[in-house]
């Protein structure tokens, strides 16, 4: 079974004149030399590409003038002189054509993590824009990985001292009329304050991401235990980290957000949120479902494996059950039976 890379355009471009090609060429999958090849497709893992992907010489461009660089054999530019190397060139020429984080986050942090975000709630099309000839930037990833995880503490401390404190805004109106003292906008600071401090202190903030964080670990070594078809596939580990940060990190935070969105409308048309956990609860379950599909067009698209949904199941199945023992043992406050009663209530509501 091959694996066929999505093309830059839908005509085919021809091999390219190596002559003048000053570069190295290697496979996306396995490495293997693709110099002086004419056909596109590695000899070695049997991958089938486009050559505009596997050598986008006539893409690159001086970063002074933008002068074409297509046929130099010296390392300066004939328009403008500046000198470049072509490691650099090409760094810059994926930097510039994929607008994600990955690539990004040193020009353009904020806009380039939004996009990213954007572009992974439709998993299908954003791993079929990837493909393996697009280098992996591993710092990078984690570095994007970390940020989940701050916004997923950040959106259960946020949205839940909001829910508290426009409690306490409808019970001063309502509960208790003619009250001597007017709430003043100090009054309403300390109050939200006060209710920072006690999520900041709660079980609920870092039992949540510790199992948040703990679950990702065992995500990334779930997906890593199926070394054989790794190794059959030639797929390599920065590729599967790539598949991780964006299947699994990033869409746990939006998610979450989605729910206490929900719980705060319910809570302007009734009062107070009474399903803010059951809006949780939901959130998770179509973010475990979310997860699923994207790791199966992930393996399918992008690394191109065969049994594409079995992986990304059975990868689940080992992580959620994992991340869940592992805390429950390093912890000496029984996290396990906490999560089995905070469950257990969430679902007395239904």
């Amino acid at each position: 079974m091959t694996t066929t890379a999505t093309p830059m355009s839908e005509v085919a471009v021809p091999a390219p004149d190596w002559s003048l090609v000053p570069f190295g060429v290697g496979c996306a999958r396995c490495g293997h030399d693709l110099r002086g090849l004419t056909e596109p497709m590695c000899p070695a893992c049997a991958l089938a590409f486009d050559w505009s992907e596997a050598v986008p010489i006539e893409h690159l461009t001086c970063a002074q003038c933008g002068y074409h660089l297509y046929g130099l054999s010296e390392t300066r530019c004939p328009e403008c002189g500046q000198a470049f190397d072509w490691s650099e060139v090409l760094k810059r020429f994926y930097r510039t054509r994929l607008p994600y984080f990955e690539y990004r986050w040193r020009d353009r942090p904020v806009r380039s993590f939004f996009a990213t975000w954007r572009r992974v709630l439709r998993p299908s099309r954003f791993w079929r824009k990837i493909n393996l000839h697009d280098p992996p930037r591993p710092l990078a990833l984690l570095l994007t990985v970390g940020i989940c995880v701050m916004l997923f503490a950040g959106t259960i401390v946020l949205g839940a001292t909001l829910l508290e404190v426009y409690w306490n805004i409808r019970y001063w109106f309502y509960w208790v009329p003619g009250r001597g003292t007017p709430m003043t906008l100090s009054w309403f600071a300390g109050a939200a304050l006060q209710c920072f401090l006690d999520f900041m202190q709660s079980d609920a903030v870092w039992i949540g991401t510790l199992l948040f964080g703990v679950w990702l670990i065992t995500s990334l070594v779930s997906l890593l235990i199926f070394q054989q078809s790794m190794r059959l596939r030639r797929i390599r580990t920065a590729q599967v980290v790539r598949v991780w940060a964006y299947s699994v990190s990033m869409i746990p935070p939006l998610f979450l957000i989605f729910g206490f969105a929900g719980a705060f409308i319910e809570a302007l048309v009734k009062g107070w949120p009474s399903s803010a956990s059951i809006f949780v609860t939901c959130g998770l379950l179509v973010l475990d479902l979310h997860v699923l599909w994207s790791l199966r067009c992930a393996y399918r698209h992008y690394l191109g494996m065969p049994h594409a949904g079995a992986i990304a199941i059975c990868s689940q199945v080992v992580a959620i059950p994992g991340a869940v023992v592992l805390i429950d043992a390093l912890s000496p406050s029984g996290v396990f039976i906490k999560i089995v009663y905070v469950v257990g209530e969430w679902m007395g509501e239904w």
